[in-house]
């Protein structure tokens, strides 16, 4: 997502990132950015993994997918490889929230 705040890190504006995509073979709208406050969900010939929402990052579920997006308050959600409670031994590593410097994940 994307994040303006003040000085004490509270909100001014908040835009919802995009969702991941598993095995693309065509464009899904459904995943693209939006200006909403919460993150798209990605998609999966599998099953939906569902944006982070409320400041908070996503989370992972099973699979072997990439990390969650972060928000602006919690990081995603990581795979078991990067100490993750969530997600398959071999995912990725979720990105930082905001305030822990934003950073993205691992693969």
């Amino acid at each position: 997502g994307t994040f303006v705040t003040k000085p004490d890190d509270s909100p001014l504006i908040i835009a919802g990132g995009g969702g991941g995509i598993q095995k693309l073979r065509e464009h899904h709208a459904e995943c693209d950015g939006t200006a909403g406050t919460s993150g798209q969900a990605g998609y999966s010939p599998y099953e939906t993994f569902l944006g982070g929402s409320h400041g908070h990052g996503a989370t992972v579920y099973s699979g072997i997918v990439g990390g969650g997006g972060g928000g602006l308050l919690t990081n995603g959600g990581s795979s078991q490889r990067f100490g993750g409670k969530d997600g398959h031994t071999n995912g990725g590593e979720g990105g930082f929230a905001f305030v822990n410097g934003g950073l993205g994940g691992r693969a």
